[in-house]
């Protein structure tokens, strides 16, 4: 989870007070979308009309909200998006986040590093030996053999859990940035809304939405 910076200045901002809350919401609204996908301010056009789709608002309506940010000089036009001024200023990059989550990574591979025992067992186990005494299975116990660790992680017959889970955990999470998944759970949970307040015609026509959509959640 990423945040946004706000200038505290901003609700009496010369640029906002006299511009409506409309051009706010959209400018906010952006803001946060651009720091959770980490776009650095790019807002494509692609990614406005989903965002005004998502506030009721057709692609003509939040294009011409998006021009008037061009007109308070809050937002920038560029080749197929807009551009979010001063985005950078206030809030960190792309680049900076991958360093610092490069660098958690690292800190955390030293701090596992430094404390695994290179033999596998501590000093005092097995009463000081170096040679410890096997385990032994218990009878009352018939479990399937487990294949055996290669490596810590790694298993004899080839598989990584660890490094399959990461890779499923990184696909969910891309899909769920990017603008399918962002739709997609907006509509479950107008689907959950609509279910909840029992409105049946609304249920269904989001749930041929979903289906029309495809993809995993």
């Amino acid at each position: 989870m990423t945040w946004v910076r706000l200038d505290d200045k901003r609700a009496m901002h010369p640029k906002f007070r006299n511009s409506g809350f409309a051009l706010r919401g959209l400018d906010e609204a952006a803001i946060c979308q651009s720091a959770h996908d980490e776009t650095d301010g790019v807002i494509t056009d692609e990614l406005l009309e989903l965002i005004g789709f998502f506030h009721g608002l057709i692609p003509k309506a939040v294009h011409k909200l998006a021009l008037g940010l061009c007109d308070l000089e809050r937002w920038e036009r560029k080749d197929g998006g807009y551009e979010i001024r001063d985005f950078l200023v206030y809030n960190p990059s792309r680049a900076d986040l991958e360093a610092k989550r490069e660098a958690d990574r690292n800190r955390k591979r030293r701090q596992t590093d430094s404390t695994r025992i290179p033999d596998g067992f501590h000093e005092d186990s097995t009463m000081g030996s170096r040679h410890p005494v096997p385990s032994r299975p218990v009878p009352s116990r018939n479990y399937p053999p487990r294949p055996p660790l290669v490596g810590g992680t790694k298993r004899a017959n080839g598989s990584n859990p660890r490094a399959v889970a990461v890779k499923a955990k990184a696909a969910k999470d891309a899909y769920n940035r990017s603008p399918e998944g962002i739709k997609r759970r907006q509509l479950e949970s107008d689907l959950a809304a609509a279910l909840a307040a029992g409105e049946v015609g609304s249920a269904a026509e989001f749930e041929t939405q979903l289906a029309e959509l495809g993809g995993v959640s």
